[in-house]
Order: structure tokens, then sequence, then C-alpha cells
């Protein structure tokens, strides 16, 4: 689908509200702005040393799949990575993309392959993709693909990545039903424990 350069901005400002504010700094109930901790050289240092270790397991991970994809009669590699490494989305999940450019199906999953490693695990898993749908921008030189993911029961997952003329990738947004169904519950578990103790600070108000 061709996509206007003006509806390309309008959605991608759409999926840029919660990050946007993701800031250094964060309000008290009073007001105030508060500096968040700083971190010292050598917590920098360990946090780096974790980091590189996470990273190598994931992309050991990588290789290892790869290892099992089905290969062309030739032996040659069927799939190719859509994405050179694994993106990450606002939920903290991380995500692995390849494309058999030679399939002669039309049908995603036949064309496509998703993995992706939970915010609370570390290993892969198989993502089923149900629906895929690329739009071009022309005029911000841009293309994206929407991939729909996730098990037969109506709970969908997308993964929206956008790349530039270079196929380099600009931006990545998830939208997962079952995250923002989590996050409106623990909005409701706050807003319930705030009225709570509002209620107690009163019964103790009027007691006195």
């Amino acid at each position: 689908m061709v996509v206007s350069c003006n509806n390309f901005n309008n959605l991608l400002t759409f999926f840029q509200i919660e990050s946007i504010f993701k800031l250094h700094t964060m309000e008290t109930l009073h007001g105030h702005t508060e500096e968040l901790p700083q971190n010292s050289p050598s917590d920098l240092d360990t946090e780096g040393q974790e980091n590189l270790t996470e990273n190598y397991k994931i992309m050991a991970q990588i290789e290892e799949l790869e290892s099992k994809f089905d290969r062309n009669p030739d032996g040659s590699e069927k799939w190719q990575r859509l994405i050179s490494e694994p993106i990450e989305d606002q939920y903290s999940q991380r995500w692995m993309i390849w494309e058999n450019p030679a399939a002669s199906s039309s049908i995603p999953k036949d064309r496509y392959q998703i993995y992706k490693i939970l915010n609370d695990e570390d290993e892969f898993r198989y993502a089923f993709i149900k629906e895929l749908e690329v739009d071009h921008y022309p005029g911000c030189h841009k293309t994206s693909y929407e991939f729909f993911v996730g098990p037969d029961d109506g709970r969908d997952e997308t993964i929206t990545v956008f790349f530039n003329n270079d196929g380099e990738i600009e931006y990545v947004h998830c939208y997962s039903y079952l995250e923002e169904r989590k996050r409106l519950y623990e909005k409701y578990e706050r807003a319930q424990k705030k009225l709570a103790e509002a209620s107690i600070i009163n019964s103790l108000t009027i007691a006195a």
C-alpha cells in the first residue's frame, strides 16, 4: 500500500507518544523535579559486562536457530535476515525476523519467520504470523512492515518496523493486548490503593 508522507508523520507521532517522555527526571507529588540517581563508573562497567554477556547469548541463540532452518536444494541459505540483529520494543521484548525472498507463496508465514523473547524470559519463542501489511511512504522514503502475530485466540500482537530506503531500521513499535491489559490492571490496582489510603486518612481525621 502507498501512503502519503503526512499520514506517515501522524502515525509515527502516535507511536512515539509513550516513548517521547522518557526523561531523566521525575515529578514528585509536591511538584518538584527530582534527579534520578546516577550510576557510579563501577556500576556502569558491571552493567556493560552483563549487557555484552546477554547479547552474546542472544546472538548464539539466533545462530542456533538459523542452523536448523531449511535450505535450498543446492545447500544455500533459504532464509535471510530481514533485520540484521534483534530489535527491542517498548515492552522490552526482543524480536528477530527472517525472510525467504524466493518464496513463491504470498502467505506471510511461508515468506517470513519471527521469533521473540518475552520481557521476563531469556529464550526465543516462535511467533505465528497471522497477517502482514506492507506500506510504502514515497514522500518520506520509508517502508513499514506490520506483522500481526499471536495464538489463534484473538489476542493479537503487532510488531511494526519502519525502514528507510537504505534498508536501515528507523523505528519499531509493538502493540500487545496482554501487555496493555496488564498495564491497565496495574493502574487500576494503584488507583484502588490510593483510594483505600485516602479513606483511612479521612476516617482518622474524622475520629480526631
